[in-house]
């Protein structure tokens, strides 16, 4: 009673000491692991079932059923799988029961191991216990983790045929795994045939059907789900306006983004980096890069701490707006503000100043990357060899297109078209111009035009 007590408060250590006090039986060991596996400790769990074994007591359904579900709660799919093969084996006399076998499809789950928790749902079906609405949930959720949403959507029919009552967590699980695929349509589906069914839908459910629109550029039928959120007097939260500015942010409607980010205010709903990053963004792809830095602004002057995302959305939107001078100045601000810049960071950074035509400050951008332990890409060196070209500076932008093909990165169609046009002007190709033709000419991303033109200038050469 005393160790039971402790787990009921999840007391796991109290347990502990009380079963170690005293003759320890099976309903004491049972108990201990009990109260590890609510307060989140699966590993003590697993030493008390050794310790039984050690002392010569034979561990009931019970004793597999809390290790199970210790295990279940520890993300140890691995091991509650086999604690649930050796249960069957010792065991085989007794009803394993619902809940050790539906915490074992959702150990499965966890560990993304969909195909693991259907097999389990399906011997359920075959040889009993009958799976009731907690393992269909559990083997939903499995299929949405290992993004198989149309399984979750099969399950979920099936439970209708096999009459299992569906929950909302059912419902919320199959739309979540569609959200996740971008099944804007699959989604909305559930969410109508959840209403028919007599189910409230509630904030979870409406979050993940407009994040589902939002993936799929369905930015109308994302607003109908807020609104009808709202005339169902749903609560709204933070997760529901991001998944909203989210969907405004998509279709590059700003203003509409920013509509959003005003109602979270008035309604004292506390907007996060998410919030900010996606309503600069839409700023960036509208360009609007004034609202874009006054919303980075304002992170800087709230409780929102600045990020690395917002920041590179800000840069985005000054290179958009060709202000190349002030993406610099963001990209310099950024450690300032112990905001550690990304690789995106400088490339979006090198790309405004290449807008600008400003080739030496996008070099210098491409050298500075070492000292952030970044190595730059492909877009780096592309952003930096156009840089070059449009200020005419042939001869950097050949010789950057020579490193990045010694560096084993694949060039871009823009930067190889470029200097071959470059080339094309020239009234003779050197040496060193003849020889990065060559590796270029087999390089796929060259295309078949721009790789028939390197042939051509190779040949005609004498190359």
């Amino acid at each position: 009673a005393a160790i039971s007590a402790c787990a009921r408060g999840r007391r796991w250590q109290s347990a502990l000491r009380v079963l170690l006090a005293g003759e320890a039986d099976v309903v004491g060991y049972n108990a201990a692991i009990h109260a590890c596996e609510r307060g989140l400790q699966w590993q003590p769990a697993l030493e008390l079932f050794a310790a039984m074994a050690a002392s010569s007591l034979q561990p009931d359904v019970h004793t597999y059923g809390a290790t199970i579900s210790a295990c279940e709660k520890g993300g140890q799919w691995q091991a509650a799988l086999n604690f649930f093969t050796k249960m069957k084996l010792q065991l085989p006399t007794q009803e394993s029961g619902l809940v050790v076998r539906n915490a074992t499809i959702s150990a499965c789950g966890r560990g993304q191991q969909w195909a693991r928790a259907l097999s389990l749902l399906e011997a359920m079906q075959l040889q009993g216990p009958g799976p009731d609405v907690i393992s269909y949930n559990a083997t939903i959720t499995a299929c949405e983790k290992g993004a198989q949403w149309w399984r979750g959507c099969a399950l979920l029919e099936e439970m209708r045929l096999r009459r299992v009552l569906a929950s909302a967590v059912s419902y919320n699980a199959a739309i979540s795994a569609c959200e996740k695929a971008g099944r804007w349509a699959a989604a909305l589906a559930l969410v109508h045939r959840m209403a028919e069914g007599r189910l409230t839908p509630g904030s979870i459910t409406f979050n993940a059907a407009i994040s589902a629109c939002s993936r799929g550029q369905q930015l109308q039928a994302a607003l109908a789900l807020h609104g009808l959120m709202l005339r169902k007097g749903v609560e709204a939260d933070t997760v529901t306006f991001n998944a909203t500015v989210s969907s405004c942010e998509r279709s590059s409607d700003w203003r509409r983004a920013l509509h959003f980010l005003a109602e979270m205010r008035r309604e004292a709903i506390e907007p996060n980096g998410i919030t900010c990053s996606t309503a600069i963004s839409a700023c960036s792809k509208g360009h609007e890069w004034v609202l874009a830095l006054a919303l980075l602004s304002g992170m800087s002057s709230s409780s929102i701490p600045l990020c690395t995302v917002a920041c590179n959305a800000a840069i985005n939107a000054c290179e958009n707006g060709h202000r190349w001078a002030l993406a610099v100045e963001l990209l310099q601000q950024m450690p300032q503000q112990r905001v550690v810049p990304s690789l995106i960071s400088f490339n979006a950074t090198a790309s405004a100043c290449e807008k600008g035509r400003q080739w030496e400050r996008a070099l210098r951008i491409l050298r500075e990357l070492p000292a952030w332990s970044l190595e730059p890409s492909s877009v780096s060196f592309g952003a930096v060899i156009l840089a070059c070209l449009g200020s005419r500076c042939w001869q950097p932008a050949l010789a950057l297109l020579q490193e990045l093909t010694l560096r084993g990165l694949e060039p871009d169609s823009s930067s190889c078209s470029g200097c071959l046009a470059e080339c094309e002007d020239r009234e003779a190709l050197i040496r060193h111009e003849a020889a990065i033709l060559s590796r270029l000419s087999r390089h796929a991303a060259l295309g078949t035009t721009a790789a028939n033109v390197a042939a051509l200038r190779l040949a005609s050469s004498g190359q």
